[in-house]
């Protein structure tokens, strides 16, 4: 499993320079990704990737489908969609889990 980063409470980080004599303090900023929490930001990554998904698939049906779009399935009840984005959490849940998120620190 990937080393998770430290959870910092407050706005500012500190970090010590060790290359002089006396270390000096380097204040930085929190990002606006790291001031929101992890699971409101798994939520968010969720329905942006459920968002593109269908928006591409929206934009290429015409020609990926063909004379397939007449008779393939659409979702029609709650339940289906509900499913749809309970997949899509565990998609991107695992590759969450496993380091696959774009973050590089």
């Amino acid at each position: 499993m990937t080393p998770r980063k430290k959870e910092v409470l407050s706005a500012v980080t500190a970090t010590a320079d060790t290359r002089a004599d006396e270390p000096a303090i380097e204040l930085r900023q929190k990002t606006r990704s790291e001031r929101i929490p992890q699971s409101a930001r798994f939520m968010l990554v969720v329905l942006s990737s459920l968002a593109l998904s269908a928006g591409f698939f929206s934009l290429t049906s015409g020609d990926t489908l063909g004379e397939l779009g007449d008779v393939s399935r659409h979702l029609e009840a709650w339940w289906e969609v509900g499913g749809l984005t309970a997949w899509k959490a565990v998609e991107v849940g695992l590759a969450w889990i496993l380091g696959f998120d774009g973050e590089f620190i």
